[in-house]
């Protein structure tokens, strides 16, 4: 492969917080590793979030370009990227992460390029990026494009966008999160009534589409049909299985961004209040070092962990669940889980529903179903040889159809040949 490939994340930072950015660093390593001239292009921008933040050395080049909160707009983001790109001369540009200034790039890059884009999330598609309505506890069945001034509405009801605006204007501190999402949001003009009709047209524009699961697919296909659902992969020589030593205590792995509504922790800890009623032969363990989310005696806070000592994490547990609530993009940690040869407990939804195969690799339960997850932990709990089997056949699951490089085989390298 000799194909130069040009990277554009307007949010990538490493070592990352999320398997989005793991993904972009698997996929461009290993085409680099293939031949591929890589140069991964980001933002310089950190004032509300960790954009172009790297603390390690890649194997390709980056060039990080400068930004303000003032110049963080869909004028001056296209023109200086389009600048730097165009010194490059790639073949491809692979837009990956951003938000609601993805629709104003891609449209002035496939004038000139081919533009593959990816949707790790839900992104544009939900101001949310989880296609879930908080204030109503449910799963959402609308978009940008099916209904634009309703999602305009719940985006401002749940981030308060009045208030934020004001504190990005008045340079005061407020939840760094809602100000990251309302500096795009302001910056690319997505309340325009004009903005619905940019994203179409940059679905239509681009080269390739990469989605994740079948939700996101269906909503794209009215204005593209080249799309692909890959899937994310693993790291096979990293995630692993070890001989765990049997202990009276069960450890049950609840990782990832605890705090997150979306991801059914409320759910955990009814099942598990249940559970313990009954039993004190466990405990649950969370990636989180705030006080609130160990009040109860069976929880254990580990802290938000590095890259490096996840597999440790999941190795020295029992169980793993990923209880999700909202349509899950993917589920990066049921892969990390069955990788090192863990039983999943994880919602039938979303991507989830292409990892976890029920009664094989784990089970699959409703979302938001406190009374069925307490009932398959029960079941794991006390079956040692049911944990071991499913832990298997979830190993070699992992091993068939997400090592990294297998994944690249089958899903990239016949992009970039075209």
């Amino acid at each position: 492969m000799n194909n130069k490939i040009a990277f554009l994340d307007l949010l990538f930072h490493y070592p990352p917080t999320g398997g989005s950015w793991v993904d972009v660093y698997e996929v461009a390593s290993r085409l680099h590793n293939h031949g591929a001239s890589i140069r991964l292009y980001v933002p310089d921008f950190t004032r509300y979030f960790r954009r172009g933040v790297i603390k390690i050395n890649l194997p390709f080049p980056v060039e990080s370009i400068q930004f303000s909160k003032f110049s963080f707009n869909r004028y001056t983001v296209v023109e200086r990227f389009q600048k730097a790109i165009d010194r490059f001369e790639p073949d491809y540009v692979f837009l990956t992460d951003g938000y609601f200034l993805k629709p104003h790039l891609v449209n002035a890059l496939a004038k000139k390029y081919k533009v593959i884009l990816r949707f790790y999330a839900y992104e544009i598609f939900c101001g949310m990026n989880n296609l879930y309505q908080s204030q109503l506890k449910r799963i959402c069945n609308n978009h940008i494009l099916k209904h634009p001034t309703l999602c305009a509405l719940c985006f401002s009801v749940n981030f308060r966008m009045d208030k934020s605006i004001i504190k990005i204007l008045i340079n005061r501190n407020t939840d760094l999160t809602k100000l990251h999402f309302c500096q795009e949001y302001l910056g690319a003009m997505t309340f325009s009534p004009f903005y619905p009709q940019i994203f179409r047209k940059a679905l239509q524009s681009a080269y390739q589409i990469i989605v994740y699961n079948d939700v996101i697919a269906n909503i794209i296909r009215p204005y593209n049909q080249r799309i692909q659902i890959t899937p994310s992969g693993i790291d096979v020589n990293r995630f692993y299985v070890t001989e765990k030593v049997p202990a009276k205590v069960k450890r049950i792995l609840f990782s990832g961004r605890v705090d997150d509504p979306v991801k059914g922790f409320s759910v955990v800890k009814k099942a598990c209040r249940r559970l313990w009623k009954e039993r004190t032969d466990f405990e649950l363990i969370v990636t989180s070092s705030e006080t609130g989310f160990n009040a109860d005696p069976y929880i254990k806070s580990v802290g938000w962990l590095s890259q490096e000592d996840l597999p440790i994490l999941y190795q020295s547990s029992d169980i793993c669940l990923v209880p999700s609530i909202w349509q899950e993009a993917f589920g990066i940690t049921a892969l990390e889980a069955m990788a090192c040869g863990k039983p999943v407990i994880a919602s039938n939804i979303g991507g989830l529903k292409n990892i976890v195969i029920d009664g094989v690799t784990g089970f699959t339960i409703p979302p938001n179903d406190a009374d069925a997850l307490y009932s398959k932990m029960k079941l794991l709990l006390d079956d040692s040889d049911l944990r071991k089997k499913l832990g298997g056949e979830g190993r070699k699951r992992v091993e068939q159809e997400f090592d990294w490089n297998k994944i690249l085989d089958k899903y990239y390298l016949n992009i970039f040949s075209s």
